[in-house]
């Protein structure tokens, strides 16, 4: 079982889902090197997967979009967003 560890601010991981929506180039360089990629956000993977297939983009849109609309701010939770990224991998 893979174990996560955020280091990252609630901002930062906020920014890191946002530009999963949004950053064709970011998606393309977390999909080739997931490990660089994720360590720089300030997450950690253990077992470090060798690769990944994200999601469309709207499914990270959608996210943002239902949390937010709920009430449920990912500011406050972030790890929200990370449990459905690696439902993913």
């Amino acid at each position: 079982m893979a174990s996560v560890s955020i280091s990252a601010d609630p901002q930062a991981v906020l920014d890191f889902v946002k530009k999963l929506a949004s950053d064709d180039t970011f998606r393309a360089d977390l999909e080739k090197d997931p490990g660089k990629i994720l360590s720089q956000s300030g997450i950690v993977i253990s077992p470090m997967p060798a690769n990944i297939k994200l999601p469309p983009k709207n499914i990270f849109a959608d996210a943002i979009k239902n949390a937010s609309a709920t009430g449920v701010s990912p500011q406050v939770s972030p790890h929200w967003a990370f449990l459905a990224f690696f439902a993913f991998m």
